[in-house]
């Protein structure tokens, strides 16, 4: 629905840039469209050239006088998020005037307790957050953690808060229900298993080779938290937070008109809040990514920080991945999940996910989740549009996905288990774990390892496919049965300790795509 609203925008000139040229404050009123106006400033004026973002909600921004600095860190990441398709909602002023990160590399010094601008020479930091509800990420988070990326390849600090604090509450953001609270074991548990699944992920390739590039930081907030008294946080936090304002956020209009909203997840805003506000003060944290229902919270941030020190800092919010429903992909609301961790989806099914992507998607998503350049993508559509059965841009795509979040090995492994069972070739250089990975979903029998060496391949047929042992004899005439890949064509074969791979199991082909597993159960004893 599309909506108009008068915006009085106030231009003044930034008072960190020095003038090239002078202009007088000045007032005008824009109409708006589910945009919002970001400016960049030329190379010859100090008026604000307006640029059109996609986004819904209004914002202030301010004019900055042109420098003779150049700004090409600044640019070039903001550029290449908006060309991605990264942007859906910021504060107008974040778009054009992210402080640089080309100040030296040094650590923070001011303290929590302080209100002062952190050190200027320390290289700014940008974050997202992410609550520890399950022991692992899935791949609805993966679009901040990828926009967080993308500012670490443009020089910047990246920070990726796991919330060991907020965890404990649960955002009521695109929920319908109040969330499951998780008790405090449960949680501690689910933050380990996150961190562990985030160190795998792969070197991000800087933007410009001369880029220096900061590592990622990961914290937790519960240790900001833990010792903090609830009276000291009513005082200094909550004074800032109007409840008439927090009441006109979509998170809580959303829960008030439906089932209602307790307190505890009705305080979440000011928690999250906060959290801005503290790595502001000790990481120089200037900006923060969210997906599209974070706007809110994001504000509540970016106004806390705006009240207590009289400094700017940024939002930016991403668009979510739904699923065909339109609901919010994600591991809580009953949606099938891809899990980030290989604990809980196999590399081979994580690749599967994305190589199983439709043709009107696979553009968007190698914008998304790939570090591939515009031109290279260009460059692999063209490719795929010539001969799209060949699915040459969702196997480049699963490839580079798979790579950034499981490592090169696992992608290079996964592309391989991928091409020999497309291929039809042998099952036999698979692993035990790669086969009960790939054929997890197919109709599996179980059996005793000791009465399934020694089977004979009709008896075999006929308990996994519950099919006569007539038609077993027949298949094998028609050369339409197959072990592990492998054509039988002597109905007298018995299956070896050869055929059970890894002593796991093994598989009955029929024809073409009819896939039966024989799974065997560990030897007696063992």
């Amino acid at each position: 629905k599309m909506w108009r609203k008068a915006v009085s925008l106030s231009c003044r000139a930034s008072p960190s840039a020095p003038a090239v040229a002078t202009h007088p404050p000045c007032s005008f009123t824009l109409p708006v469209q589910r945009h919002f106006f970001a400016y960049t400033t030329g190379a010859t004026t100090a008026l604000p050239s307006l640029s059109l973002l996609s986004a819904t909600r209004t914002v202030l921004f301010h004019n900055s006088q042109t420098t003779t600095t150049p700004r090409a860190y600044r640019t070039q990441v903001m550029h290449e998020l908006e060309q991605r398709g990264f942007v859906y909602q910021c504060t107008a002023s974040g778009a054009a005037e992210f402080p640089s990160p080309s100040a030296l590399p040094t650590t923070a010094t001011t303290t929590a307790t302080t209100t002062t601008t952190p050190a200027s020479g320390v290289v700014p930091a940008v974050y997202t957050g992410l609550d520890p509800t399950a022991s692992s990420l899935h791949v609805g988070n993966l679009l901040p953690i990828m926009a967080l990326l993308h500012f670490q390849r443009a020089g910047y600090r990246p920070i990726l808060l796991v919330g060991g604090a907020t965890g404990r509450i649960g955002d009521p953001s695109g929920r319908s229900t109040e969330r499951q609270l998780l008790d405090t074991k449960e949680v501690d548990a689910n933050v380990a298993s996150i961190q562990s699944c985030l160190e795998q992920f792969a070197p991000v390739p800087p933007l410009d080779k001369n880029i220096p590039l900061q590592p990622l930081s990961i914290v937790n907030n519960f240790y900001w938290y833990k010792d903090m008294h609830v009276l000291d946080f009513l005082r200094d936090v909550g004074k800032h937070f109007r409840v008439n304002t927090m009441l006109t956020r979509d998170s809580v209009k959303n829960r008030l008109s439906d089932e209602g909203l307790s307190f505890t997840e009705f305080s979440y805003q000011l928690l999250q809040g906060y959290d801005f506000l503290h790595l502001y003060r000790t990481h120089h944290c200037v900006a923060q990514l969210g997906g599209s229902d974070q706007w809110g919270n994001i504000i509540g941030g970016v106004d806390l920080i705006r009240r207590i020190t009289g400094q700017e800092a940024y939002g930016l919010t991403l668009p979510l991945l739904l699923t065909k429903d339109g609901k919010k992909f994600g591991k809580s609301v009953g949606n099938a999940a891809v899990w980030l961790s290989p604990h809980k989806t196999s590399h081979y099914h994580y690749f599967q996910y994305f190589r199983n992507t439709p043709d009107d998607d696979v553009e968007r998503f190698l914008k998304l989740f790939t570090f591939l350049t515009m031109e290279e993508i260009a460059d692999i559509m063209n490719q795929h549009r010539l001969n799209p059965d060949q699915a040459a841009a969702q196997i480049k795509l699963a490839t580079e996905a798979t790579r950034i979040v499981r490592g090169d090995t696992a992608a290079q492994r996964a592309l391989q288990v991928t091409e020999l069972v497309f291929s039809n070739g042998s099952l036999s250089d698979l692993s035990a774990d790669e086969l009960l990975a790939v054929f997890a979903e197919v109709p599996t029998v179980h059996v005793p390892y000791e009465k399934l060496v020694g089977m004979s391949i009709i008896d075999a047929f006929s308990l996994a496919t519950s099919k006569s042992k007539s038609d077993g004899r027949r298949m094998i005439r028609n050369g339409g049965l197959y072990i592990n890949n492998e054509k039988v064509t002597n109905e007298l074969v018995k299956l070896e300790s050869t055929h059970i791979i890894g002593e796991k199991g093994c598989v009955l082909r029929l024809g073409k795509k009819d896939y039966y597993l024989l799974q065997a159960a560990p030897k007696t004893g063992v």
